[in-house]
């Protein structure tokens, strides 16, 4: 029984040098004396380092490191998280809002209603032949010919750029619209009542 406590005693006890616990840490000999310096590991002696508990120290110093490393990029990751949460959140609400008042549109209504307006042009200059041939068969007179012809596509040009720009609104913006006008109706109806009731009075 004696013997077993001297054994654990001189392991407990026991020194290696600075090269040694260096290779034992895996670090440089430089590195083993600044752990020394700063209390990470036991220093026994000059050149000389007590294994066993700087062993220990130096293991619970990673293991401490790594929980700290690891809790610090799970709250990086959520802070990330959070601000790119909140950004899109931040986007969405400014891009309702600019739907709302007109000023973006939807990709789809943008769509629907270019699609209709390319259809009335198409349909209206491949109506000016039909329209101006009778008019022009009995002309000989090239510039005014040319003429009547411009004049045509023009009009064409125009209607084209006098489109309303209401038709682009999405239906968001239209039910807001509808929203305040039943407002004001309920308004006017409850003012006109309030007041036929004073008269009755």
């Amino acid at each position: 029984m004696d013997h077993k406590n001297d054994s654990n005693e001189n392991i407990n006890t026991l020194t290696v040098s600075g090269t040694v616990m260096a290779k034992i840490l895996n670090v440089t000999d430089r590195r083993v004396r600044q752990f020394a310096e700063e209390g990470l590991i036991d220093k026994a002696a000059r050149g000389k380092y007590a294994l066993i508990s700087s062993v220990q120290k130096y293991i619970a110093f990673i293991k401490t490191n790594k929980d700290i490393e690891g809790s610090k990029v799970k709250e990086l990751n959520y802070d990330d998280e959070h601000a790119i949460h909140e950004k899109v959140k931040r986007e969405i609400a400014e891009i309702t809002l600019a739907k709302i008042k007109g000023e973006v549109h939807e990709a789809q209504d943008v769509k629907h209603v270019m699609e209709h307006m390319l259809s009335n042009f198409r349909a209206r200059l491949m109506n000016v032949p039909s329209k101006l041939a009778p008019i022009l068969l009995a002309r000989d007179n090239i510039p005014v010919i040319q003429s009547m012809i411009e004049k045509e596509v023009i009009e064409v040009l125009e209607e084209l750029s006098e489109y309303n720009s209401e038709v682009f609104l999405s239906q968001d913006y239209i039910a807001l619209e509808d929203e305040d006008e039943e407002e004001d109706e309920e308004i006017d109806s409850e003012n006109e009542e309030e007041y036929e009731n004073q008269e009755n009075n």
